[in-house]
C-alpha cells in the first residue's frame, strides 16, 4: 500500500470579482510560510503539487472564512507495484 502524500496548507483564498466580471481566488502568506512547506514536502528539490480546495458555502464558519485553501504537496507518483485487491 502506497504511502500517504505529504501536503501542507499554505494559506486560505478569498473569491474576488474582477470589474469585468472575472472570477478569482486571491489569498496572502509570508515567505517564511512558504520556505517552511517546501522544507516540509519537498526537501530534496523535487517536484511538488499545488493544489486549491474550494470550501462549500455550508463549510464555512463564518462569512470571514476563506473561500477555499491553497495547499502544497509531494508531486503524486503512480505506483509501480500491482494494487490489485485478490478475491
Amino acid at each position: 500500500m502506497q504511502a500517504k502524500t505529504l501536503q501542507r496548507r499554505i494559506t486560505g483564498l478569498w473569491k474576488k470579482e474582477t470589474p469585468k466580471g472575472r472570477t478569482l481566488f486571491e489569498g496572502k502568506c509570508s515567505q517564511e510560510a512558504i520556505r517552511e512547506a517546501l522544507a516540509e514536502v519537498a526537501s530534496d528539490g523535487s517536484d511538488i503539487t499545488l493544489t486549491i480546495w474550494i470550501n462549500r458555502a455550508e463549510d464555512k464558519r463564518s462569512e470571514s472564512s476563506p473561500d477555499a485553501s491553497l495547499v502544497i504537496g509531494e508531486q503524486w507518483v503512480k505506483p509501480t507495484e500491482n494494487t490489485d485487491v485478490v478475491f
